[in-house]
């Protein structure tokens, strides 16, 4: 999605594999409730507390491994590009870009 710049609906995310379920209008906090039910409070304060730590942990790790890389891509390499400046310039004149780094 990101890489091809559409947006998806939820039915169409699920086909596609990219969520395990979607819920109907109306339906959602119960179905939130099931799940938090089933697979949360089911297991011991203990396990919630350490798989909760353990979360955070991949996360902030995750967080700084890539984002010098990540800030690096964007100021340094996105950002130096003409279709940068140009997408700024089309916004700022309220009309489509014309990229010519495609």
């Amino acid at each position: 999605m990101i890489l091809i710049g559409e947006t998806f609906g939820a039915h169409k995310l699920l086909e596609r594999g990219v969520l395990n379920n979607v819920e109907e209008e109306g339906v959602l906090d119960t179905s939130i409730s099931t799940i938090i039910e089933k697979m949360i409070l089911q297991k011991s304060s203990s396990f919630r507390k350490r798989a909760c730590c353990a979360a955070r942990m991949i996360l902030l790790s995750n967080y700084q491994h890539y984002i010098n890389k990540l800030e690096a891509l964007y100021l340094d390499d996105l950002m130096s590009t003409k279709d940068a400046t140009e997408r700024v310039n089309s916004f700022a004149e309220k009309r489509s870009p014309t990229w010519v780094n495609a």
